[in-house]
């Protein structure tokens, strides 16, 4: 599988954004659990594996929508 940290801006808020990511169909993990450092900076986990060119592009279509709603 292949997985991808994506760092958020300072002010987002990594927990609400994987709410709102799972409301579009999209599953992201929470990044701090993956961090050694504390406070962990936000960030999301992204998973890849099993999923066609066409499945990942329209999954990053669905979270950017998530974006504004945080």
């Amino acid at each position: 599988g292949l997985h991808v940290m994506l760092y958020l801006e300072p002010h987002l808020d990594e927990v609400l954004l994987v709410g709102e990511a799972a409301q579009r169909g999209v599953r992201v993990n929470p990044g701090a659990p993956y961090h050694l450092e504390r406070p962990a900076p936000p960030s999301l986990l992204l998973g890849f594996s099993g999923l066609s060119g066409d499945e990942i592009t329209e999954g990053v279509r669905r979270l950017a929508e998530a974006f504004p709603a945080v």
